[in-house]
């Protein structure tokens, strides 16, 4: 009997070290409007069918070989980052394009006012947990790897 207890207790123990935490099942929607604020950096691209089916999953990545680009959020604004070079002599420049921001639910709207142009996104927050952020959008930039049947295209991103 003793041996059946001490069993029970060693399962039990480590069934429990394993239990997932709090942090797995990401954050509730009621929460986004205070963890999504901070600086994100790219890291993976998932590309989806029409049926949201993964096509294809793809490291993030730079074309000149500079730093991955990144969106810093704050309360009033969100910031596109990226990183480039005119020539690949030249070292690399920051480019910042600010965008004002609504959220409503997982709905995250943007719009960058340009000089002669308004681009406006609709973003769905996938998931949000305290150091990784997967925004979805529709795909429409082709080339540069981007399967020609991708529909969607979910962005990973981790806190800087």
């Amino acid at each position: 009997m003793k041996k059946l207890f001490v069993f029970i207790a060693f399962i039990t123990i480590g069934l429990g070290t394993v239990a997932c935490s709090s942090d797995d099942a990401g954050l509730s929607q009621s929460e986004y409007p205070t963890a999504i604020i901070g600086n994100w950096v790219e890291s993976k691209l998932i590309y989806l069918d029409e049926n949201m089916k993964v096509i294809l999953i793809k490291d993030a990545f730079n074309i000149h070989g500079c730093s991955l680009a990144e969106i810093d959020i704050t309360a009033q604004a969100f910031a596109r980052i990226h990183y480039y070079q005119y020539s690949h002599n030249e070292t690399c420049e920051k480019g910042i394009e600010m965008h004002t921001y609504t959220l409503d639910g997982d709905q995250l709207e943007t719009e960058f006012i340009g000089d002669d142009y308004i681009d406006q996104k609709t973003l769905k927050i996938v998931s949000l947990f305290s150091s990784k952020l997967i925004l979805q959008q529709e795909t429409s930039l082709y080339g540069n790897g981007v399967p020609k049947e991708a529909y969607y295209t979910q962005t990973v991103y981790y806190r800087k």
